[in-house]
């Protein structure tokens, strides 16, 4: 398994997102950082998970089919989780793909869907609806995503999972959507169908978006839920070289080591530093 993140929190207020300022603190710095005419990513408190120092704040300015991609990492086998917190400080009019996870030849693995309605569905590698979180999302609110998958070597064995929920109420699940084991079209049979890269971006023109990203984290070959933070999750230090046994801060209160090994999957102690991050915003 390989576990990767960035958090955001080494960043300056006000401050556009770089290449250069990306890490430390924060987690495995981007490796690539594009932002086009007409948006912005900027370190900012607004939208961020409760308790943290900052998150990634992606506004546009003017209409743009803009789109960027989260996570790149080195696949981990067929299956990995990832999971995100996010807010959506204005919504958008239209539909919007919070996260495609795509093979190393940009095939689709899986969709999450924020529809114009702003509900999230859940769609497989052809794009069809597997499942909808129970009600709409509402501006201003901190939500947590996870979704794991299993790409499976055929378009009928795949493996997807999904779990959305507010960080102020993280047992009341929104989205807990389950394939009922490898039964779905999760991009397997194709030549790599390994997941490599998850990406944000949208089919519909947006005239206006305002979302903060934060504990962007990615854990490859496992099919184990990450688990919802507040802020300091364990599992991040790992990927700037700091040891899995330090204590964090969870949305349930103080979490001991063996809390956090169970979360994450990985042993305390051990540490993870050989998974890179990109981060590509681009208007077309």
């Amino acid at each position: 398994m390989a576990l990767t993140n960035n958090n955001f929190d080494g960043g300056t207020a006000g401050t556009g997102v770089t290449t250069g300022n990306s890490g430390g603190a924060s987690g495995k710095a981007f490796t690539t950082l594009t932002i086009p005419s007409g948006s912005t990513l900027t370190y900012s408190t607004t939208g961020m998970t409760p308790g943290g120092a900052f998150g990634g704040r992606w506004q546009l300015s003017s209409a743009t089919t803009a789109w960027f991609g989260m996570l790149q990492f080195t696949a981990g086998g067929t299956s990995c989780a990832f999971r995100w917190n996010f807010c959506l400080n204005t919504l958008p009019s239209v539909n919007l793909l919070l996260a495609t996870v795509v093979n190393s030849s940009f095939a689709v693995n899986m969709q999450i869907l924020l529809t114009s309605g702003n509900t999230i569905q859940v769609r497989n590698a052809a794009g069809t609806n597997l499942g909808s979180a129970s009600s709409a999302l509402t501006a201003g609110t901190v939500y947590g995503l996870e979704v794991q998958l299993d790409c499976g070597s055929t378009t009928t064995n795949g493996t997807i999972l999904a779990q959305l929920y507010a960080l102020s109420n993280t047992t009341s699940l929104l989205l807990n959507y389950t394939s009922g084991g490898a039964t779905v079209n999760a991009g397997g049979g194709s030549a790599s169908p390994q997941p490599h890269q998850m990406t944000m971006g949208n089919s519909d023109v947006i005239t206006t978006l305002d979302v903060t990203f934060d504990d962007l984290l990615v854990n490859t070959g496992s099919l184990t839920a990450l688990g919802p933070v507040t802020y300091a999750d364990a599992g991040l230090a790992a990927a700037t070289g700091a040891a899995l046994d330090a204590t964090v801060t969870t949305s349930g209160g103080t979490s001991a080591p063996a809390a956090v090994a169970a979360a994450t999957g990985v042993p305390p102690g051990t540490t993870k530093d050989a998974v890179s991050i990109g981060m590509t915003i681009r208007g077309s």
